[in-house]
């Protein structure tokens, strides 16, 4: 990708499904289906983001740019290397230089609370990149309620960034992504991922993406 380039939409929720689709095949693995304390469902929540971040990276962005991101293998062992965000793909030679620019930067959430969403939100809206991506857990038990949260959160988001002064009038505006995706975590007891082959539970099973564009989100399909 060069200076020029633009994020192919189609490209980037391809990245996101084929990363969701990796981490979703481990649920079943040892350190993954760990039920105590939530621990598998975190561990699957830092691969989902670190199969995601990989794949953008690698389909998007071109080799010169470095990926920032906490590795996890597929056995669940974490290597360091976050920095400021979940994920964020920068240019520069990593630990040989300064960081010259930020061209990516991912926030995600496995939880649907509103603090959680403000918390991390913020952090993407106010830092300097030109392509951002917030991805949102769904973990609700009707498709209904699925349709209802997503408008809600949409709405949400529309109104933050609508009223920032940053994202109005201004022709080089940050491209801004909004995601939804399978929560890990727990329903009726066990991890989601374990669960979403029922039926009941089939409607959480796909990836929600929107774009920003003339102050609303528009899904991209």
């Amino acid at each position: 990708m060069n200076r020029t380039s633009k994020v192919d939409d189609k490209l980037l929720l391809k990245s996101i499904w084929e990363g969701y689709r990796k981490a979703r095949s481990l649920v079943r693995k040892p350190k993954f289906a760990n039920e105590k304390r939530g621990q598998g469902n975190r561990l699957l929540s830092a691969k989902f983001v670190w199969e995601v971040s990989k794949n953008i990276h690698q389909d998007i962005f071109s080799k010169k740019y470095d990926l920032n991101v906490i590795e996890v293998d597929d056995q669940g062992k974490k290597k360091s290397g976050e920095w400021l965000v979940d994920a964020c793909i920068t240019e520069g030679r990593k630990r040989k230089e300064v960081i010259r620019k930020i061209v990516f930067a991912m926030e995600s959430e496995s939880g649907t609370d509103k603090q959680a969403f403000n918390e991390d939100f913020a952090k993407l809206v106010h830092i300097k990149a030109p392509y951002k991506l917030y991805l949102n857990g769904l973990n609700q038990k009707t498709l209904r309620g699925t349709n209802s949260y997503i408008e809600r959160r949409r709405k949400y988001a529309e109104q933050f960034l609508n009223d920032a002064e940053q994202f109005l009038n201004e022709e080089n505006a940050d491209t801004f992504y909004l995601g939804f995706w399978p929560s890990p975590g727990k329903l009726d007891g066990k991890s989601a991922w374990k669960q979403l082959k029922l039926k009941k539970y089939k409607h959480l099973d796909k990836i929600h993406l929107y774009k920003f564009t003339q102050g609303s989100f528009q899904q991209i399909q």
